[in-house]
């Protein structure tokens, strides 16, 4: 875990991403990670605020394993609420499976390190099938009163309700899955895509982009990759070409 600007916190874990917005002694949890990652994710919120009664919401950009993997063993010991957006809810619920699955993943068995990745998902837990049934519809249409006043904005394609959140004052986009900068499938780092097998809709996904591209953002904290320095535009505009260079291989 790293202090990437003023109370803003980005970890890693097995695979993917969460950050830790703390404002006082409280916190908002933005992504939750793999269920592998639950040790870490408890850590990072004691060494933060000390209790996890402190935690004021988990946001959930979408509602993938490698993303909410952590929420429903800590929810058996935390009593707090898990938001996202309206359309995302019906997948947190677990009334449709919205997500790659094993046919996809056989279908890119030739993509560059599959078999490493198929590992760390297997010891991460990536093979659950979770639900959130206490999961509510955030609020749309600004900030939202929580540590960190995180802003939602819809980007769906990778999913039907993915949404990331702007941090407006402190110029950060939290992309989630809607634009990464790297990936255990991926031989690049920077502003990318992941894999089309991963999205709901792909050309949605990238379509989608334009809602990134005149945010008042210098840093970029995905749910994949290393945080990004740069403006938004740019960011998009290097996730547009790299796709473009993938699709006319």
């Amino acid at each position: 875990m790293r202090e990437v600007a003023d109370g803003v916190f980005f970890s890693s874990g097995c695979g993917s991403n969460w950050i830790l917005l703390r404002e006082d002694d409280e916190l908002t949890l933005v992504e939750a990670g793999y269920p592998g990652d639950a040790p870490q994710v408890a850590d990072d919120v004691r060494r933060l605020v000390g209790s996890p009664s402190k935690v004021r919401a988990v946001l959930v950009t979408h509602a993938h394993v490698d993303h909410i993997g952590t929420v429903p063993g800590l929810l058996s010991h935390w009593d707090v609420p898990v938001l996202a957006h309206p359309d995302e809810i019906p997948a947190l619920h677990g009334e449709v499976h919205d997500q790659a699955g094993a046919r996809d993943v056989l279908a890119n068995l030739s993509a560059p390190h599959m078999a490493r990745w198929i590992l760390t998902v297997l010891r991460a837990g990536g093979l659950s099938h979770l639900a959130v049934p206490s999961a509510s519809p955030l609020p749309l249409g600004g900030p939202l009163d929580l540590p960190g006043h995180p802003e939602p904005v819809a980007s769906p394609g990778h999913s039907l309700g993915h949404a990331a959140f702007l941090l407006r004052d402190a110029g950060i986009l939290l992309s989630g899955d809607a634009l990464i900068t790297g990936h255990r499938l991926s031989v690049v780092d920077g502003p990318q895509m992941l894999p089309e097998f991963f999205a709901r809709d792909p050309q949605a996904a990238l379509d989608g982009l334009d809602v990134f591209a005149d945010l008042p953002v210098g840093l970029i904290l995905p749910g994949h990759g290393d945080p990004w320095q740069g403006n938004a535009r740019e960011a998009v505009e290097r996730a547009r070409v790299r796709s473009a260079s993938q699709t006319s291989r």
